[in-house]
């Protein structure tokens, strides 16, 4: 295969084919790859040898690879410019071009601001390229300064300083008088002087020195020459005045005059207007003098003008008042104290002195007129300060006898005195009959007002309370209480319910106060009280008998079985506070001891129950019967019972009731009395003549 191509000078191309059963690549340059990478510099045939596994040559190919040149392009150009300017740039040894900006003619115009590199891309008719750059690099302009000095000069000067506020050392700077260059001076990194110079109209500019970029320095400046003012006009204004007269003095306009200075006579003060064609003055104490005034410029004063002024004295003036403070209502009299001959105040009054009562504050002026038609202002300020508001209010106009009242006086003033000595606005009095209180409250200039206000005041009943019962015993459920004088009143206290009712129960133990209330017609109150006592019942006890009872046991004393004691015993067998068996008899019986306190003769009362058995079962035979547990809460035991003398076996609660009964016996037995109330129980055992004996037991 003969394959022919063509490459640019400098470039390079890949060529070589692959072949499927080949294995081994032979070219003529030496490579053994399937394909090989050159970059000729002339027209150059490439071949190569295709071989097999077997080393047999399977395929020859040829390639013909042509070296086309390519052109030499380059720029010319300005290689420095201006900051502002602009390059034109013109591309050679091209056929078309392609510059880096966009541009594809051979010539642009670039106004960069920065130094900048530009490119180009050259084609030759074969198609091949070749690039070229050129650099154009931007010179800053001069600095801008501003040029200094004086707009005038006077005539005796020799011309105003002309310069420059700054400088770079690698400028030169040229001043020009009206267009044209006067002066040259090279940069010195500081400001610049070009000496001094004549009217004209001076402008500057600075020039790099390697390249001449030049710019325009900062103002203008027009110089001309000042002369001095001319003489001053006629001054306008009155030539006669009176002291104290404040006055306006006017001239026309001077000539080259800047700014203006006035004198006036000596003792009068020159108000406002230095400097300007119109002055006022005030001529206060002055003596008659001149008003003068001559013009002023930077090279100096001006010829006076003046005018004599003719000052008349002014009568003197003082006002003096009664009273520079008063309250609204008042009056005071102002005296105009002067030498003139007529006055005239504010108000149209004409007399020296005069009688006013002003409602607020305010200001009186007189003018006082002397026989030379001068007058005198004066004025005076007199302070009017308003009375104090006042209103009283209370807490209560009417009340009772013992109670109090709150006044309170309010009021936008800030002192108070009250008829009874007393120095606050709000005051707590308690008068026992009806009274009057008044109060004087001060305010601003101490000026004051008054107010008053009575207070009714209603007498109480007389009430007494002595109970008709003040002791109770807790055992009590309610009762009346009585007592209280007169009637009609109300009973209260932590014991008393409803007005009039006590639940000692309910209330517990204690020394309680009751309060009884009387209020009349009036709605006064009136109370008095008394004790009353809740005592508690005795806390009485009656211990269980240990021992077994029967008919044949001696009489005992049961009081030692009681607490407290000392009290009294009722029931089958009780004689006095002991119990004699024998007279009760076989049997259960109840047995009552009341006891009354000595001191509350509160009572209470407690029952026992004594069984007393009848002679039959041997004391023996019950003292070998074991019972346990004892107490117990589930199930009883019984051992060693003697079934042949016992027939019967039963069990009594305290009130007598039977809870439990067999005649089916066992030497052992159990019993459940887990359903049992918790208490003492009495287990009995009867023979066959129903003659019993008992033991205790408690469920708990």
């Amino acid at each position: 295969m003969v394959v022919n191509d063509t490459i640019c000078q400098g470039n390079t191309i890949t060529i070589g084919n692959t072949y499927p059963n080949g294995v081994w690549y032979l070219w003529n340059t030496g490579a053994t790859t399937v394909q090989i990478t050159v970059s000729p510099t002339v027209s150059t045939t490439y071949t190569v040898a295709v071989l097999n596994d077997t080393m047999a040559v399977i395929a020859r190919d040829t390639f013909n690879i042509m070296v086309a040149p390519k052109p030499n392009v380059w720029i010319t150009g300005p290689a420095i410019i201006c900051s502002g300017g602009t390059a034109t740039l013109v591309a050679h040894g091209g056929l078309t071009y392609q510059w880096l900006t966009g541009t594809t003619n051979d010539t642009i115009i670039v106004a960069p601001t920065i130094t900048t590199n530009y490119i180009v891309v050259g084609y030759s008719s074969n198609g091949c390229s070749d690039t070229a750059n050129f650099v154009v690099t931007v010179q800053a302009l001069p600095t801008i300064y501003t040029i200094t000095g004086d707009t005038s000069y006077c005539a005796e000067q020799a011309g105003v300083l002309v310069g420059l506020n700054g400088s770079e050392a690698d400028c030169s700077y040229k001043l020009y008088q009206n267009g044209i260059v006067i002066s040259t001076i090279n940069g010195t990194g500081y400001p610049l002087s070009f000496g001094y110079q004549p009217n004209g109209m001076y402008t500057i500019k600075g020039f790099k020195n390697n390249l001449g970029c030049e710019a325009q320095m900062n103002g203008t400046l027009h110089v001309t020459t000042l002369p001095l003012p001319q003489a001053a006009g006629v001054i306008s204004g009155p030539s006669s005045v009176c002291q104290n007269a404040i006055v306006t003095y006017s001239t026309s306009a001077i000539q080259y005059a800047t700014s203006y200075d006035w004198s006036i006579p000596t003792g009068a003060t020159l108000v406002s207007g230095q400097g300007t064609t119109m002055i006022t003055v005030n001529f206060g104490s002055a003596t008659s003098g001149d008003v003068k005034v001559r013009g002023h410029n930077d090279c100096g004063d001006g010829p006076y003008s003046s005018l004599f002024i003719t000052v008349n004295s002014a009568p003197n003036l003082t006002i003096t008042a009664t009273s520079t403070d008063i309250c609204v209502g008042e009056s005071v009299v102002l005296t105009a104290n002067s030498n003139g001959n007529t006055f005239l105040w504010s108000n149209g009054l004409t007399t020296s002195s005069i009688t006013v009562s002003p409602l607020t504050t305010s200001t009186y002026s007189v003018v006082v007129t002397g026989i030379s038609g001068c007058s005198s202002t004066g004025n005076i300020t007199i302070m009017v300060y308003p009375l104090p508001t006042i209103s009283i209010t209370t807490s209560a106009s009417e009340i009772c006898a013992g109670e109090s009242v709150v006044l309170t006086a309010n009021s936008n003033g800030n002192t108070f005195l009250w008829s009874n000595g007393l120095t606050t606005s709000s005051i707590t009095v308690s008068p026992l009959t009806t009274s009057t209180y008044s109060v004087t409250v001060s305010g601003e200039g101490g000026c004051s007002s008054t107010g008053n206000i009575t207070i009714t005041v209603h007498p109480l009943t007389t009430v007494s309370l002595i109970l008709n019962q003040d002791n109770f015993c807790t055992d009590v459920y309610s009762a009346i209480i009585t007592g209280g004088y007169p009637s009609g009143g109300t009973y209260t206290g932590e014991c008393v319910f409803n007005g009039n009712t006590v639940y000692p129960a309910a209330s517990g133990t204690g020394t309680y106060t009751v309060t009884y209330t009387v209020t009349n017609s009036y709605g006064c109150s009136a109370s008095a009280t008394d004790l009353l006592t809740i005592n508690p019942v005795p806390a009485v006890m009656f211990t269980n008998l240990t021992t077994g009872v029967y008919i044949d046991t001696p009489a005992f004393d049961l009081m030692s079985y009681v607490s407290p004691t000392g009290g009294m015993f009722s029931g089958p067998g009780m004689i006095g506070s002991f119990f004699y068996p024998a007279m009760a008899g076989s049997g259960t019986h109840m047995i009552t001891y009341t006891y009354t306190h000595p001191i509350t003769g509160c009572s209470a009362t407690q029952i026992q129950y004594i069984p007393v058995g009848a002679l039959g079962i041997s004391e023996t035979v019950i003292n070998n019967i074991t019972i346990f547990p004892n107490p117990t809460s589930n199930t009883l035991h019984l051992k060693d019972i003697d079934t042949k003398e016992i027939q019967t076996i039963s069990i009594v609660n305290v009130l007598g009731k039977v809870v439990f009964t067999t005649e089916t016996l066992t030497e052992a037995m159990e019993i459940d009395v887990s359903t049992y109330d918790n208490g003492m129980y009495i287990i009995r055992f009867t023979d066959a003549d129903g003659l019993s004996r008992g033991k205790l037991f408690m469920k708990h």
